[in-house]
């Protein structure tokens, strides 16, 4: 099965940058190496049921506690969502 009839099967977009050049997917790349170097290495779930709620353990900390230095060392619900 091709990944575009995949992608229509479960409803799940995958938008691909320009072939070839990897700054084009930057902050996806950084998200992921994110992901899996700070939140899987010590939160490494046992099944998919675990994976799902994992994962939206990951959400809130990357928004709600996780500094980021591109953000002057603050978080982004701080920066983008605030009163």
């Amino acid at each position: 099965m091709e990944w575009c009839e995949y992608e229509e099967i479960r409803g799940v977009s995958c938008p691909h940058g320009p072939s070839h050049t990897p700054e084009a997917q930057g902050l996806m790349e950084r998200l992921v190496k994110t992901l899996k170097e700070e939140w899987l290495m010590w939160k490494e779930p046992k099944n998919i049921l675990d994976m799902q709620s994992s994962l939206e353990g990951f959400r809130k900390w990357y928004n709600e506690v996780r500094d980021h230095s591109s953000l002057g060392y603050r978080v982004p619900k701080e920066v983008h969502y605030a009163a």
